[in-house]
């Protein structure tokens, strides 16, 4: 669940989009509940051997601690090919569904995160890693998506809303993305 703030945020988005002439009316999704499952399968399918073996044979002996934390967290045995055909078909089966509902919409707003900004690097650790699940559908649809910086937390910390539209649809994301920033203040220098 999103914090208040980021609730909030994404109220005021919509709000500014309708403020604009834009009709808007909440709705979520269709498949939300299998995003997660969907998304961690895809980034664990190979347990990100070949991304390390790319890496040992280019010489690199020392991995980063981020690194490391991913490949911890991919775990260490890859899928079967029976495993990944079947979750592709799953995936594949995602996108048909979430195609038909954006039908009706020509973007959607949702937070980045049920957060405000984290810390360089934290993404990883198990009790933020969950709160990511908004950008879910838009890593598994690869539909365009622009981010923009809406609200602010209490401790001054960015909020950002996701503008996702339908498939080729790059410049609807941005001329949405484009109204928020001039109706909600976009990116601002951080406190100092």
């Amino acid at each position: 669940s999103p914090t208040k703030e980021t609730a909030e945020t994404v109220r005021a988005a919509a709000k500014a989009m309708g403020d604009a002439g834009a009709s808007v009316e909440e709705a979520e999704p269709p498949g939300n509940d299998q995003c997660r499952e969907l998304v961690y399968g895809l980034f664990q399918a190979d347990a990100g051997i070949p991304v390390r073996e790319t890496l040992e044979a280019a010489g690199t002996r020392e991995f980063h601690a981020l690194f490391q934390n991913t490949q911890k967290w991919m775990g260490s045995n890859p899928m079967t090919a029976a495993e990944l055909g079947r979750l592709l078909v799953r995936v594949d089966e995602y996108r048909s569904e979430i195609t038909k509902f954006m039908q009706a919409y020509d973007v959607l707003l949702c937070p980045v995160a049920a957060f405000p900004s984290t810390k360089h690097g934290e993404m990883w650790e198990d009790d933020i890693l969950p709160g990511f699940t908004y950008t879910y559908p838009h890593n598994l649809t690869a539909w365009p998506v622009a981010v923009v910086r809406c609200g602010t937390s209490p401790e001054g910390l960015p909020i950002g809303v996701q503008i996702a539209a339908r498939p080729w649809r790059d410049d609807v994301a941005l001329a949405a993305a484009a109204q928020l920033e001039a109706a909600l203040g976009g990116w601002q220098k951080p406190p100092i």
